[in-house]
């Protein structure tokens, strides 16, 4: 298989059925009713007045989900239920039909049941395997938008460009882009429909924002990193290699809000600027992985939200773009925050590369921070159902770190509380 390479051919995607059914919401609750009438010899889906089709309708009116075809009499001719059509379920591999007329859940499904993993990521992961004609699409489109961070992609982008002409191990994006964006090629309706659907699967699990009339960007580069398969192993700078050398031609100056401090450039002012990605800049395998991940929105939110929290202590917040988050001094004790996107999956590594960077952000800025400086790890979300308590007790205990995450506007700690200086 040749999965760096798109071919001619108009993708399908995953979803070949009812499209609705991939809605992450949806396939939450479903799955979970699917396991409540799934007990004993599992959930006979083809009997036509099943409690379950009661249930689902209340809980999803606005779809179809069971049809009947009758006889002028009145009687039943033939039962139709949804699952005939499409098995969004067994797709995923959250339930399994061992005989006609039956599903049961799965170890999968029972690990989602357990909250040992997510709905996006099992969609996250039919996504990277997903294969058509020797090509993946999912990671074909995951590379053109890490390759392109700040881009912005259309319908026929994908439908005349990436998915006929790009190649990301010849990373040649901008040209494949050039000549579509030239061409007067028009884009089927039912390649259309089929794009729509592939983005907003993507959309669904957040590593990309957007839809059909105002495109595709990144959302979250943690997710596309795991669709993309780019594990530490992969050398990410070859990805990278035209557009690195292309930003070296350009000038680097340091813009007029930052100031050079020892080793680091600290925004000045009142205001954090918006972090600008600089993934064309840097060559090294690690450092690119963690710029993508800075560019990603989730993170963005983290940082504006600490930052704010910062503030509201007349604290200024400053940042640097080559090394750490945020940090920010108050009551001669400095505090330095790395933000983390994670998923079930990449939660303990993620947390790994924090403590480490943590230590060494400190370390290279001993000449500038204050002698005391507290240390922060702060996700994206609330970990607490995917980290075992010995983890968290190691990081704030034995490490001396606070682990923390937003919560709206709020910083929440492991322990409970809310952040607050005193």
């Amino acid at each position: 298989m040749n999965s760096t390479a798109s071919t001619a051919i108009d993708w399908k995607g995953l979803d070949q059925g009812v499209e609705f059914t991939w809605n992450p919401n949806l396939l939450e609750r479903t799955t979970k009713l699917i396991a409540k009438h799934a007990t004993g010899d599992g959930f006979h889906y083809t009997v036509p007045n099943h409690p379950f089709y009661d249930e689902v309708e209340q809980m999803f009116p606005e779809h179809t989900w069971r049809a009947s075809k009758l006889d002028e009499n009145g009687d039943l001719i033939e039962f139709r239920p949804l699952f005939r059509r499409s098995n969004t379920w067994k797709k995923l591999g959250l339930v399994e039909v061992p005989s006609t007329g039956i599903m049961k859940i799965t170890s999968l499904g029972a690990d989602f049941l357990l909250s040992k993993i997510s709905i996006a990521e099992v969609i996250t992961n039919a996504c990277a395997s997903h294969e058509e004609a020797g090509v993946r699409p999912f990671e074909v489109l995951a590379n053109a938008f890490l390759e392109m961070p700040e881009e912005t992609f259309s319908i026929s982008d994908i439908g005349n460009g990436i998915s006929k002409n790009y190649n990301f191990e010849e990373h040649n994006l901008k040209e494949v882009l050039n000549a579509c964006r030239s061409s007067e090629g028009a884009v089927s309706s039912t390649q259309r429909r089929r794009i729509r659907s592939i983005m907003d699967l993507l959309v669904g699990i957040k590593g990309i924002a957007g839809d059909a009339n105002s495109g595709w960007e990144i959302n979250d580069t943690a997710i596309l990193l795991e669709i993309a398969q780019i594990s530490e192993d992969f050398d990410l700078a070859s990805l990278f290699a035209k557009s690195t050398n292309e930003s070296q031609k350009t000038s680097t100056a340091l813009s007029p809000t930052t100031k050079k401090i020892g080793m680091f450039e600290h925004q000045t002012g009142v205001g954090l600027k918006p972090f600008k990605s600089q993934v064309g800049k840097v060559t090294d395998h690690q450092a690119r992985v963690e710029l993508l991940e800075k560019a990603s929105k989730t993170h963005e939110v983290a940082v504006d939200a600490v930052a704010s929290i910062l503030k509201s202590y007349g604290i200024v917040p400053h940042e640097d773009p080559d090394s750490y988050d945020l940090f920010g001094e108050h009551e001669e004790a400095g505090h330095l925050f790395e933000m983390k996107s994670w998923t079930p999956r990449n939660i303990k590594e993620q947390i790994r590369k924090a403590v480490s960077q943590l230590y060494e952000y400190r370390w290279r800025g001993r000449d500038i921070f204050p002698e005391h400086v507290e240390l922060y790890i702060v996700l994206d979300r609330n970990p607490s159902l995917n980290l075992e308590d010995w983890i968290i007790e190691y990081i704030t205990e034995d490490r001396g770190i606070h682990l923390a995450w937003v919560e709206g506007q709020d910083l929440m700690l492991s322990d409970g509380s809310l952040f607050e200086l005193t």
